[in-house]
């Protein structure tokens, strides 16, 4: 049931930036000859490949509904900024739009905050502002949930744990901070999503003595100005 949403998405991000490149590249050309002065037009408008960056990704789910909205507002933010639309600062809009967007999120959801580090809940809500939490999950069905940093950092622990057989999906947002997921030996672990000015590695080996019915892993992933790894311990 996996492969075929894996596949779609694929197929949809090699659409876009086979259609990015080449419009961007054909209209470098007809400025070499004059035709259309398409620096100029590019300086301006270059913050639509994001918007539509984040529209595919909520439309093939690779990210949740929240870092989808993030990543259309950095793009939207940004091309009213380029066109002069307003004049505020943007950095100051965008930290108070994010904030908002994660304290509705906050109060819609189950998340507990200050709830106790270990857990045998099926789904993880974690939450670390300016803090380092170290949450350690003990499901026999774990399902997934949502981990945000933000100035700061989280280790989530789920090498106790044993996945839903339907598999599991964490959202994780991170903001100038870090996230460490660290997983039991032949998880089939995931990443999807989107790095803005941000990365993750996911370090978790392949094995061909893995069992193929593991359900798989699924981390997606909004990550600005940090960091996430995902490990085998």
């Amino acid at each position: 049931m996996k492969e075929p949403v894996v596949f779609v998405r694929a197929n949809m991000i090699k659409l876009f930036l086979g259609i990015a490149l080449l419009v961007i590249g054909g209209g470098f050309l007809l400025q070499q000859f004059g035709v259309w002065n398409f620096g100029y037009v590019f300086s301006q408008w270059w913050p639509i490949l994001i918007i539509c960056v984040g529209v595919i990704q909520l439309l093939t789910k690779s990210l949740s509904i929240i870092a989808s909205s993030i990543v259309i507002l950095v793009g939207a933010l940004l091309l009213f900024n380029r066109l002069a639309l307003f004049t505020v600062n943007f950095w100051g809009v965008f930290w108070a739009l994010i904030l908002i967007l994660l304290g509705v999120w906050i109060l819609f959801s189950r998340m507990r905050v200050g709830a106790d580090q270990s857990s045998r809940d099926d789904y993880l809500q974690v939450f670390a502002l300016f803090s380092g939490p170290s949450p350690k999950v003990f499901s026999e069905h774990f399902k997934g949930g949502f981990a945000a940093a933000m100035f700061g950092g989280a280790d989530i622990d789920l090498t106790e744990a044993k996945l839903d057989e339907k598999g599991a999906v964490l959202d994780v947002f991170v903001a100038f901070g870090g996230v460490n997921i660290y997983v039991p030996k032949g998880w089939k672990a995931h990443v999807a999503g989107l790095p803005l000015f941000g990365g993750w590695d996911n370090k978790t080996k392949k094995s061909e003595d893995s069992d193929p019915n593991q359900p798989p892993f699924t981390v997606r992933a909004l990550v600005l100005f940090g960091g996430m790894d995902i490990r085998e311990r």
